[in-house]
């Protein structure tokens, strides 16, 4: 919604936006700017966030927050949530920038507003119009009411969004790191492959106690295949990534080592091209966490970091090198 319609309803409806930011992100942000984005052409939302840090230089972090969009016309709404009075909002020599950096990227940067927190009666402040209100609960927006109806919330921090991803206890992943050790790859075709991972998630997503330790193995070995690894990544998209998201969560987290490193690559390229960036970078550093020579992960947090389009992303997976597993 543009700044400039200074009317009730407008400061009403732009409340509500800001205060949806944390059912956006997944997480209540603190001290940080967030960018709300679309293609010019299309009405489907991206968002992506950024600590506001004292080591980041403001240039650097204006070229994020602008790049987010890297095809196409987009058009980026801006928060920043840090401390600040209402009559002065902080940060403004980096709203500033990200302003020249979407002009220069021939994006539009429609609206950039302040808070010191994302709490009900909370002051919000645009930086280029003069238009303020008050923050309505977070809690009551309409997407946190679907997420609340899903059995979905906020969390309170991006630290504690990230230990949803945590890895099992060492007992269990001992456990599966054994059983792996001892059962030979059965070799598969890719069509098997890709059948025996959509049979295996159908599974899952019908009753999530069908993932034993003798199917994860199974699924550990079938990832070993660097061209299935390539095939799927590439035939990912938003709509089965979204539908599939549970089970790629619970491989992140039941799965030993480098073994993790392909299940989170999935899971953060899913994530990215469903808009959900900040889930998508967290899941990103895992998989090369877990395994830095695998270069589908490094391509795809490379996009994730960089704002690339999906073309872009899967023209680096077509050129990259897996790592195979025995």
């Amino acid at each position: 919604m543009p700044e400039s319609d200074d009317t009730a309803d407008a400061v009403e409806a732009f409340g509500r936006v800001f205060a949806s930011i944390p059912a956006m992100l997944g997480y209540h942000p603190t001290n940080a700017m967030v960018a709300l984005f679309r293609l010019a052409d299309a009405r489907q939302f991206s968002i992506a966030a950024m600590d506001i840090d004292p080591d980041h230089d403001a240039p650097d972090v204006a070229r994020f927050m602008a790049r987010v969009g890297a095809q196409g016309r987009v058009n980026i709404t801006l928060f920043v949530i840090a401390p600040g009075e209402v009559t002065d909002p902080p940060h403004e020599p980096i709203v500033d920038m990200v302003h020249l950096e979407c002009f220069t990227r021939g994006h539009d940067l429609i609206a950039a507003a302040w808070a010191g927190a994302i709490q009900q009666g909370q002051p919000w402040a645009s930086y280029r119009t003069g238009l303020h209100g008050v923050l309505p609960d977070p809690r009551t927006t309409p997407l946190a009411a679907l997420l609340a109806a899903q059995g979905q919330h906020a969390y309170r921090s991006r630290v504690d969004l990230a230990a949803t991803l945590a890895p099992d206890p060492v007992d269990q992943l001992d456990r599966r790191r054994a059983a792996i050790a001892a059962t030979a790859r059965t070799p598969r075709s890719v069509e098997d492959s890709l059948a025996l991972i959509e049979t295996t998630t159908a599974a899952f997503l019908d009753d999530s106690t069908n993932l034993y330790d003798a199917v994860v193995v199974q699924l550990v070995h079938t990832f070993a295949d660097i061209a299935l690894q390539r095939t799927f990544l590439l035939g990912l998209d938003s709509a089965t990534a979204s539908r599939t998201n549970p089970f790629w969560v619970r491989l992140v987290q039941a799965l030993p080592d480098a073994a993790r490193s392909f299940p989170a690559t999935v899971l953060s390229l899913g994530n990215y091209l469903a808009g959900h960036g900040v889930i998508a970078s967290i899941a990103a550093q895992i998989a090369v966490n877990a395994d830095p020579g695998n270069g589908f992960a490094t391509a795809v947090d490379t996009g994730v970091r960089y704002g690339a389009s999906a073309g872009e992303i899967h023209f680096m997976l077509s050129r990259a090198y897996g790592r195979p597993r025995t």
